[in-house]
């Protein structure tokens, strides 16, 4: 099958948000699905070391722990660390919409705006005003996200003094998920040609043949692969929160 060949986007190109009246994305990419590089070329992009801001503990194609332990032995420039502004108190618990459970309190498909997302107390759709909610409690002004499905981690941060809303947090996943990867992303030594087959898959399928959407090339949401279903969160070391990301039951 044919492979996406990602095409680069500006740090500054930001996704639509998934609260406004129009979601769709503000600029377009030329780029589908095609193969315009030389195998020799593919070869070079292939020994690249994973980008920048990708988790060092991150790995495609191996375990973790081992992946990390390579990471710092191959990479030949620091990777980047999480930021210490992110140790979230020690004490500060999730509110209980969020929190992970073997019987899900909450789901949300990630490849979808909020307007899917789901509370199980709730008997209803949910509306902005549960949105303002806080998402822990007592608030926190930040949080960062990782999953071990995904490289890259979620910043979220508050507009207000008090802390971070479920708004807010809902709006950081969305945003990340939606932002365009960049030929880095997709060409490295994490990556394999398997690994690749299956994003590429994962990225035909949200598209539905949606031609529009497809012609933005690869998300981010896209690394899941078959893996979009958001579940909840758990804390985790070092001030961290893990989102628990599964397949869909069904």
């Amino acid at each position: 099958m044919n492979t996406p060949r990602p095409r680069s986007r500006s740090a500054s190109h930001r996704a639509p948000s998934p609260f406004s009246a129009d979601s769709s994305p503000s600029s377009k990419s030329s780029h589908s699905i095609g193969r315009s590089q030389s195998y020799r070329q593919r070869i070079r992009e292939d020994d690249k070391r994973p980008p920048r801001d990708w988790r060092l503990d991150f790995s495609m194609t191996k375990p973790t722990a081992v992946g990390a332990v390579l990471g710092q032995l191959l990479s030949p420039r620091p990777r980047r660390t999480r930021s210490p502004n992110f140790n979230s108190p020690s004490k500060t618990t999730l509110h209980k919409w969020l929190r992970y459970s073997s019987v899900p309190l909450m789901t949300l498909d990630l490849r979808q705006n909020t307007n899917g997302l789901r509370f199980k107390e709730l008997d209803r759709e949910v509306n902005s005003w549960d949105l303002t909610r806080f998402t822990c409690e007592p608030p926190v002004h930040s949080m960062c996200l990782v999953s071990d499905w995904y490289p890259w981690y979620i910043e979220v941060e508050t507009s207000n003094p008090t802390g971070v809303t479920l708004h807010e947090l809902f709006h950081a996943i969305w945003i990340s998920m939606q932002t365009p990867i960049q030929n880095e992303d997709y060409w490295n030594s994490e990556m394999d040609n398997h690994v690749r087959a299956l994003i590429a898959e994962a990225y035909e399928r949200r598209c539905r043949g949606n031609e529009q959407e497809m012609s933005y090339g690869i998300r981010r949401v896209d690394f899941l692969m078959d893996r979009f279903m958001l579940e909840g969160f758990v804390k985790a070391k070092d001030g961290l929160y893990e989102m628990k990301i599964k397949r869909p039951s069904s």
